[in-house]
């Protein structure tokens, strides 16, 4: 970042940042406030982001204490395991490549997502090229990587030293290994686990503060990588892997991607087809302006009035666990 960029501390950061969110949400879009220095430069801080897809493609704990669930009693297949994934990708309106940037590394058993800080518009930069950049660099850096022994938090690094592209994002990256998903979340992205019909897993999402998620990016702010959550959860054959950013996870409530994948299995569908399912529900969601939603809600207990959906770039990638010697 340029040097005349004041050093401004969380507490006013945190006053100006809340004191404009919901300003924007009247014009259901909420960017939020960037700070200026003396020379009126902006530093854009946190705002709502808004894909791309590469197709090759409230925690706070660090890394190095890896999240290490049990599979609910049932003992892990022995069985090497094996991910058949497929996405789907929804621009927020008035957009056309958006902000999010996504890949699969089948081959590799790796996917990914990342979710552009929409913020930095207001300084004419696009945080879509930081998302894209960084997860083109963790396709190269995954292709580096021992075989069978993928380290998300390895990947993300050399992924995040290499972008030098302004802007900022969240990120996810998780790889099948042995019988487990092992992956690494830093902001407001992340993934459920849907196990006949009910969700065993939620990867823990990371906020400073309300609408306000870590982040990695070129800004003065901006956390390392090493400030996201790493987790391993043990997996069995049917259970499915639903990744996805915020507009998502802030559109949809997970049973209702629960019930959404176990129709889905009703009726056949594959992953690519139930990824554009979430998709288009979340999307339906985000343009009801009475629904309840996770993010009215969480808005409701930060103190704000407010209902509906978040309009927001949607990205999904959904995952069926099978038999890898099928």
């Amino acid at each position: 970042m340029p040097s005349n960029f004041d050093i401004v501390f969380y507490p006013k950061i945190m006053a100006d940042v809340m004191g404009a969110i919901f300003q924007d949400l009247a014009i259901r879009c909420m960017t939020a406030l960037s700070i200026f220095d003396s020379a009126h430069s902006k530093v854009p801080l946190c705002h709502l982001r808004t894909g791309c897809k590469l197709i090759s493609n409230v925690a706070t704990s660090r890394i190095g204490k890896i999240c290490s669930v049990s599979t609910d009693g049932q003992n892990a297949s022995v069985k090497p395991l094996k991910m058949i994934p497929g996405s789907y990708y929804l621009p927020k309106p008035g957009t056309t490549r958006g902000e999010d940037a996504h890949f699969i590394c089948e081959d590799e058993q790796v996917i990914g997502l990342a979710d552009g800080v929409g913020g930095w518009a207001q300084s004419g930069i696009d945080a879509g090229e930081f998302a894209r950049e960084l997860m083109s660099h963790a396709v190269n850096a995954i292709k580096e990587e021992p075989k069978g022994a993928i380290n998300p938090l390895r990947v993300l690094q050399n992924a995040f030293s290499n972008t030098k592209a302004m802007g900022s994002s969240t990120a996810c990256i998780a790889a099948l290994k042995d019988q487990h998903i092992h992956a690494l979340n830093i902001g407001d992205s992340g993934f459920i686990v849907v196990r006949k019909g009910s969700v065993s897993f939620r990867a823990p999402m990371q906020q400073h503060f309300f609408n306000c998620p870590f982040q990695l990016g070129s800004g003065p702010y901006s956390d390392p990588p090493t400030a996201g959550e790493e987790m391993e959860f043990g997996l069995v054959t049917g259970d499915v892997i639903v990744a996805g950013t915020d507009g998502l996870f802030d559109n949809l409530f997970d049973n209702e991607v629960a019930e959404a994948i176990l129709q889905g299995n009703r009726d056949g569908v594959g992953p690519q087809e139930m990824a554009s399912r979430l998709a288009k529900l979340a999307w339906e969601r985000a343009h009801d302006s009475e629904r309840v939603t996770p993010f009215s809600i969480a808005a409701r207990e930060a103190g704000y009035s407010f209902s509906g959906g978040k309009i927001d770039d949607i990205t999904v990638i959904v995952a069926n666990v099978t038999d890898g010697q099928a």
